[in-house]
């Protein structure tokens, strides 16, 4: 078994298995994706504006544009607002089904036969608007809805299918993206903090599939003094998974009592390479990642390149009931109803009442 921070040790808890266009008009040429992460929109991807529609100016009662935009949720402009064609964002690039025209602000896509223009109407955040073949946006109109900006750091390999998962680890930056497949784009839906493997016990680049998880597994190695527990660990590569930070080898089989016993010092560092070859997460992220392999194929892809910097997760408290003598606590994300952390939030008075 290669090196990792989980070798076999002693009896193993019961395992479960889960397996190993059209070409554009004339006056268009197709070019480079442009240079630019952004959290999911979680709004419908399909034009609802339909092809080159005209939306009705703001103000005109049953057929507002402005009401339409904000009954579909997403940005309009002031009524009658002129559009200014932008620069897309310099850490985004657009999905790769758009191309772009002459007019660098200007896309079209060509399964759709639509054309898109990025820019800005009023003082709302730039963004694309549906537009005729010149560019004209028409006064009044939505935002179309959908995926046209990805991160600069998104796979450049395009999914296989609709729906596809994958993770990807960017060593640099300590942080496990995850990607779901969509009109043949990579959609970024979490970016979550880690521990990934330090010094010569590194977690190795390349591309992998999880093929077992556990609920609750036993990790380290006898040999070297580093048995311990970890909550939603997923394995992708011999003896490497993504798991929780660990709990104190004290806690043995009981599931109950591991929870208030998370390695502290190994949850502060989070975001630095810090493991024996494993990749440590909060427990909440940990959970995301082996309800995600849910008998379904995750690709998994470890790569050198950078990245987005992650949130920092919540602080610890050192004090009892939180965490004990021993700098041994509960992971402050750990959903169990039993958390301290949560019994806290939920005790606090809303100012509000």
């Amino acid at each position: 078994m290669g090196k990792g921070c989980v070798h076999e040790a002693g009896e193993r808890p019961e395992k479960v298995h889960t397996g190993p266009g059209a070409a554009a008009p004339a006056g268009l040429r197709p070019a480079s994706r442009h240079g630019g992460g952004s959290a999911r929109d979680e709004t419908c991807p399909e034009f609802r504006v339909g092809r080159r529609r005209q939306h009705p100016a703001a103000g005109d009662g049953a057929g507002d544009g402005g009401a339409y935009a904000h009954a579909h949720g997403y940005p309009h402009p002031q009524p009658h607002a002129p559009f200014v064609p932008s620069a897309l964002p310099t850490d985004k690039k657009t999905a790769r089904y758009l191309t772009v025209s002459e007019a660098d602000w200007l896309y079209y896509w060509a399964d759709r036969d639509m054309y898109l223009a990025y820019g800005q109407a009023g003082d709302v955040d730039p963004g694309f608007y549906p537009a005729d073949a010149s560019g004209q946006v028409a006064p009044g109109a939505a935002q179309a809805e959908g995926h046209y900006l990805v991160p600069l750091y998104t796979p450049a390999d395009p999914p296989k299918a609709e729906g596809e998962k994958l993770l990807v680890l960017y060593l640099p930056n300590q942080s496990v993206v995850s990607f779901y497949g969509e009109n043949g784009e990579w959609v970024e839906d979490r970016i979550m903090i880690c521990s990934s493997g330090a010094g010569a016990n590194g977690t190795p680049t390349g591309h992998y599939k999880i093929y077992d998880r556990y609920d609750y597994k036993l990790l380290g190695s006898e040999e070297e003094d580093t048995l311990c527990y970890g909550f939603y660990a997923c394995r992708f590569y011999d003896g490497h998974l993504f798991h929780s930070v660990p709990i104190s080898y004290d806690a043995g089989r009981d599931k109950v009592k591991a929870h208030s016993l998370t390695n502290m010092r190994s949850y502060k560092k989070l975001g630095s390479k810090a493991s024996h070859g494993c990749v440590r997460l909060t427990v909440v992220d940990a959970k995301y990642i082996y309800d995600l392999s849910n008998f379904d194929t995750v690709n998994v892809w470890v790569t050198k390149n950078k990245g987005p910097t992650p949130t920092k997760p919540p602080q610890p408290i050192m004090t009892k009931p939180y965490t004990n003598r021993s700098d041994y606590g509960w992971d402050p994300t750990d959903p169990d109803p039993a958390n301290p952390y949560l019994v806290a939030v939920s005790a606090t008075p809303n100012p509000g009442v």
